[in-house]
């Protein structure tokens, strides 16, 4: 039986996806997120308040790979990333003019430790 070629890259990302994902309160899994102090403020769409908490999920999977010095998975992270500011970006429009000044600083916040992260992988 012969294996997808097209995995063996993707390996580091999966291992860190898995290990980050398997069930919060597990024991070895570290939320790096919650050490940030920049928690998510809540707007009042439910579409952004889901997608800014995915940034959590990424950062935690950054900061594991810089704990372990997995440079393989910056990439992908990085690619992560990248999907997920522009996304986060376009919904900026569907809040209110009020609520948009917030949503600015919690993405300015998001690419500050996101970068100081990223480059201990550097």
């Amino acid at each position: 039986m012969t294996k997808p070629r097209f995995l063996v890259p993707l390996l580091p990302v999966i291992t860190l996806v898995l290990l980050v994902s398997c069930g919060s309160g597990a024991s070895g899994t570290h939320n790096y997120f919650a050490e940030t102090e920049i928690g998510a403020p809540h707007f009042g769409s439910v579409t952004v308040n889901k997608h800014l908490k995915e940034f959590g999920i990424y950062y935690n999977e950054l900061a594991t790979a810089v704990t372990v010095k997995n440079k393989e998975a910056l990439p992908e992270l990085s690619r992560l990333f990248s999907d997920w500011i522009i996304k986060a970006v376009s919904l900026r429009e569907t809040l209110p003019p009020g609520e948009q000044n917030a949503f600015d600083s919690y993405l300015a916040q998001t690419n500050k430790v996101w970068d100081e992260q990223k480059n201990q992988l550097l």
